[in-house]
């Protein structure tokens, strides 16, 4: 996961200091497999755009595009992924097939951030930021989406719901509670664990948006 950016920073020390301490890693990971990845990753949604050029197949591939370089991308950073976000948002209202597969995509990409503000000062910023937008993304939004022409998959469904439901535990734990139960010890656990959780959510987003884009 550190080579797709979500380990850029650590539980809430500086970022400089986490990096400092990985500093002397050896990545055996070359480039090569990287751009053979991201060319695979692309190659399916160019195709269907090639055969089929309309506003939403033009969209989705710029969507499908950017999960590929994020994914396979042989170092991408954590703010990477507001170049997957904002092509989906234009998607996301379409219907609710499509929304089901953006909300753990934007939960996953504002949790990820979390160890990137980690003075005491931006706490209660980030996280009254946060619930309030969570709340917009799930009144708001499922209200304007309409509903979809085609069947939705049940299992895509109930992992959003479900994955969103982890989000404000997961916050309160690494932003608060780890630190009044292990104090200084077990600096890691907050940041694998964001990590971990971010990880599944972009992975489970762009898995359902590959199900919603080419059976549309």
């Amino acid at each position: 996961m550190r080579r797709h950016g979500f380990c850029g920073a650590a539980g809430y020390k500086s970022t400089n200091d986490f990096h400092s301490d990985l500093s002397g890693a050896n990545c055996k990971v070359s480039r090569h497999p990287s751009v053979l990845f991201v060319a695979n990753g692309v190659q399916p949604a160019l195709t269907k755009l090639f055969f089929a050029a309309t506003w939403d197949n033009f969209v989705g591939t710029i969507t499908l595009c950017a999960y590929a370089s994020f994914l396979f991308g042989w170092h991408v950073h954590e703010k990477a992924i507001l170049l997957v976000i904002i092509p989906f948002s234009l998607l996301a209202l379409k219907d609710r097939r499509y929304l089901g597969a953006f909300r753990p995509l934007a939960v996953s990409g504002h949790v990820s951030l979390f160890p990137l503000l980690f003075t005491a000062v931006e706490f209660p910023i980030k996280v009254v930021y946060t619930i309030l937008w969570l709340v917009v993304l799930l009144l708001a939004f499922d209200r304007l989406a309409p509903a979809s022409e085609k069947p939705r998959v049940f299992l895509l469904d109930r992992f959003s719901l479900l994955y969103i439901a982890v989000a404000i535990p997961l916050i309160a734990y690494c932003s608060l509670f780890h630190q009044m139960i292990f104090g200084a010890k077990l600096e890691f656990l907050p940041l694998m664990f964001i990590s971990s959780y971010s990880a599944i959510g972009v992975v489970g987003s762009w898995v359902g948006f590959l199900v919603v884009f080419f059976t549309s």
